[in-house]
């Protein structure tokens, strides 16, 4: 290996793990500052490590575990993205094309639907879907193509006198 491409992939190194260290650096900091009690960090003591007077323990995670419902959030947050990388993989087997819009719609559901209505509207859809699937079935049975055709093609009759005018 040459010298200068030695020197080229040093200084890439550094590159990206000054990159990494930007990356984490939020996350860590995060840890830190869930590690203190309410109130403590503020702008002045958000960068400092816990000390004897501001450590609160496992404290918070208890409170956010059992009392905010985390465990709840969770298993949505796993519900959304099983469900969400699912869709994906049938799109691309059955309809390439369909992954874009299909995103959007389950963003717009998403976001536009309150998280107390979630099983109801989901029920809702599904009712809506069966009715539209049942509708669907009994029109193309009751009006095949060839009769639909058919009965255009008079439509169209009954206008050729028209044209001729």
């Amino acid at each position: 290996m040459s010298k200068q491409r030695k020197a080229w992939d040093t200084v890439l190194a550094v590159v990206m793990i000054l990159l990494c260290l930007l990356w984490v650096y939020p996350i860590v900091l995060i840890l830190i500052n869930s590690l203190k009690v309410e109130g403590t960090f503020t702008t002045s003591t958000v960068f400092q490590l816990p000390t004897k007077e501001t450590f609160a323990g496992l404290s918070n995670y208890v409170y956010g575990v059992f009392k905010m419902n985390f465990l709840s959030s969770l298993g949505y947050s796993l519900l959304i993205t099983v469900s969400s990388v699912v869709l994906i993989l049938l799109c691309q087997y059955f309809w390439p094309g369909g992954v874009q819009p299909g995103g959007v719609v389950l963003c717009i559901v998403l976001f536009s639907t309150p998280v107390e209505t979630y099983v109801a509207y989901a029920l809702n859809r599904i009712f809506d879907t069966a009715v539209g699937v049942i509708v669907a079935l009994l029109v193309n049975y009751f009006l095949p193509r060839e009769r639909v055709v058919a009965c255009w093609e008079k439509v169209k009759g009954l206008f050729r006198p028209l044209e001729h005018s």
